[in-house]
C-alpha cells in the first residue's frame, strides 16, 4: 500500500511542501514510492522526455570504432523516484545522478539485448506520436545493424555515423509531417501530460474587478511548430481549448505552439474529471491538487473575498518551480 503525507506551510515566499511517500510492504526504514504505470503511458512520457541516442566511440589506440546504442530519460532529482520505478517495471538499466551542479537524473540502458528485445517490440506495438518517431526509427535501424554486425563494417559504420550526425537536436523537423492518423488514448496522454502539461494560476490587476485583481487559471502544452498534429489530436480529444502561437523560449526566430484550457466551465467540466479519472504518478500532481483547490475557491465564488484572493496567492506562490522539495 502507498502513503502519501504532503503537508503545507504558507510564507509570504513559497509553500513549503513536504512529501513523505513510503511503501509500507518495505521492512526497512527507507522511504520510496513505487510509481505504477502501463506502456502506453510510458510511451506518452516518452514522446515529452525521452532521447534515443547512438554513440560512435574512436579507440584512441586504433582506427577502430565503437557503437553504443542508448536509451535516456532525464527527470528532476524531485521525480528520481520514477526513474526508479521504470528500472523495476523493466527489469534493466541504471539510475544516475548528474555529476554537475544540474539537479537531474536519468535513467539509461545501453544493454543491446535488452533494448533490442524489450523497448523495441514495446514502441513497435505502442508507437510514439510525436516527431521524436524519427528518432526512435533511425535508433531502431542502427540496432538491428549492430544485432547483424553491420556496424563491424566499413560500410555499415558509415551508414551509423550518417544517421548519428542527424538525431535528436541536429535533425532538422521543418518539414515533418506524421503520415499516420493521431489516435489519443487516456493513457498516453497522461504520461504525455506527466512529461510537458503545466498547470498555472496568476493574480493579475483588473480595474472591472471588485477587489481590484482577477484570478486566471490555465492548463498548457507547449510544444514545437511541427507538433500542431499532436496538439490538435488533443484538442479534439478534450473537445475544448485552442492553439496560439508564440515565440520560442530560447530562440525567438522559431516558433512554439501552446495548447490551452482556460475556460472555468471547461475545466470544471472536462479537465478535472479527466484527472480525477486519471491519477498523475510525478511531482506534477503537487501542481493539479493546487489548481483544483483555486478552482474550489473560485466555483464557490470566494476569490472575490479577500481572504479567499489571499489564500489563492498563497497556493501560486508555491506551485511548479516555486515548489520546494526536501533535499
Amino acid at each position: 500500500m502507498l502513503q502519501w503525507t504532503i503537508s503545507r506551510k504558507v510564507t509570504n515566499k513559497s509553500n513549503l511542501i513536504k512529501k513523505t511517500m513510503a511503501n509500507t510492504n518495505n521492512t526497512t526504514n527507507n522511504l520510496f514510492y513505487r510509481a505504477q504505470f502501463n506502456d502506453e503511458w510510458f510511451v506518452g512520457f516518452c514522446d515529452g522526455e525521452a532521447s534515443f541516442i547512438i554513440n560512435i566511440i574512436e579507440n584512441k589506440n586504433s582506427s577502430k570504432y565503437q557503437v553504443k546504442s542508448m536509451f535516456s530519460l532525464p527527470q528532476h532529482n524531485k521525480n528520481q523516484f520514477l526513474l526508479d520505478s521504470i528500472k523495476s517495471k523493466y527489469e534493466e538499466g541504471n539510475v544516475y545522478k548528474d555529476t554537475g551542479s544540474r539537479e537531474v537524473s536519468y535513467y539509461r540502458s545501453t544493454s543491446l539485448k535488452f533494448l533490442s528485445n524489450t523497448f523495441v517490440p514495446l514502441f513497435e506495438a505502442n508507437p510514439l506520436k510525436t516527431s521524436k518517431s524519427l528518432d526512435y526509427q533511425d535508433w531502431k535501424t542502427v540496432i538491428d545493424m549492430m544485432n547483424n554486425n553491420e556496424h563491424l563494417t566499413e560500410k555499415g559504420l558509415n551508414v551509423i555515423k550518417l544517421l548519428s550526425n542527424n538525431m535528436n537536436s541536429k535533425r532538422d523537423r521543418s518539414s515533418y509531417l506524421n503520415p499516420n492518423k493521431i489516435e489519443i488514448t487516456p493513457n498516453w496522454l497522461l504520461g504525455f501530460i506527466e512529461a510537458e502539461g503545466n498547470f498555472y494560476v496568476t493574480v493579475t490587476p483588473n480595474k472591472t474587478s471588485k477587489l481590484g485583481y482577477r484570478v486566471i487559471t490555465n492548463f498548457s502544452i507547449a510544444q514545437n511548430a511541427v507538433e500542431r498534429p499532436v496538439l490538435l489530436a488533443i484538442q479534439n480529444y478534450f473537445g475544448c481549448g485552442s492553439i496560439v502561437e508564440k515565440q520560442h523560449k530560447f530562440d525567438n526566430r522559431k516558433l512554439m505552439l501552446e495548447y490551452r484550457i482556460t475556460g472555468m466551465k471547461d475545466i470544471n467540466n472536462i479537465l478535472i474529471p479527466f484527472f480525477e479519472n486519471h491519477k498523475l504518478i510525478t511531482t506534477k500532481l503537487l501542481d493539479y491538487l493546487d489548481f483544483k483547490e483555486v478552482m474550489e475557491i473560485c466555483n464557490n465564488g470566494n476569490h472575490s473575498t479577500e481572504n479567499g484572493l489571499n489564500k489563492i496567492r498563497g497556493i501560486t506562490s508555491g506551485m511548479n518551480n516555486k515548489r520546494i522539495f526536501p533535499l
